[in-house]
């Protein structure tokens, strides 16, 4: 009788550990990982830093290029106009990285606010807005895209044939067809 219910109460343990350990939810440390934006973000701070590590090698050898020209000579102009054009591009570098710095940390907050309330309401399977990210993509798209009108417009020449590039083989095709009757 005492080995049946000591069994029993092994067994009630058991079920109870089980549900325990398998029933609980667990918030997690690092959502952020799982958010395509916040990743977006991070990869475009990483290749900004790549490109501003490359603006200050190009500035330097700018510098050098500029300090070793003869004076007064147009070669010396255009190592001046080279380096100020790099040191132009070192600026807008460091800029850009000091804000997505910015812009990473604010969005790892915002991520980590989103999803607790997203874990307490017990709604985790729509948090990461696909409608946010699908916003960033738009709104990167529209930064992105060349701002000059000649390039982004199609020519006319492009999308039409020219006249005399088609009457020229015309005339051919017709002296040839004709087989010499005229």
């Amino acid at each position: 009788m005492e080995h049946s219910r000591f069994s029993l109460l092994k067994l009630l343990f058991g079920v109870i550990l089980l549900f325990s350990i398998g029933g609980c939810r667990s918030e997690d440390p690092n959502p952020e990982v799982r958010d395509p934006l916040y990743k977006a973000i991070k990869d475009e701070l990483a290749g900004a830093e790549k490109g501003l590590e490359d603006a200050k090698k190009a500035k330097e050898e700018a510098y050098k290029r500029m300090n070793e020209t003869e004076p007064r000579t147009i070669d010396k102009r255009n190592a001046e106009k080279e380096y100020w054009k790099a040191v132009k591009q070192v600026d807008s570098l460091t800029t850009a990285v000091a804000y997505l710095k910015i812009r990473v940390e604010r969005r790892r907050v915002e991520t980590r606010a989103a999803y607790r309330k997203a874990f307490k309401a017990h709604k985790e399977e729509e948090w990461p807005n696909p409608s946010e990210y699908s916003g960033y993509l738009t709104n990167r798209r529209l930064r992105e895209v060349n701002l000059n009108w000649s390039r982004r417009v199609p020519k006319l020449k492009d999308r039409l044939p020219s006249s005399q590039g088609e009457a020229k083989p015309a005339k051919k095709a017709e002296n040839s067809e004709g087989g010499g009757e005229e």
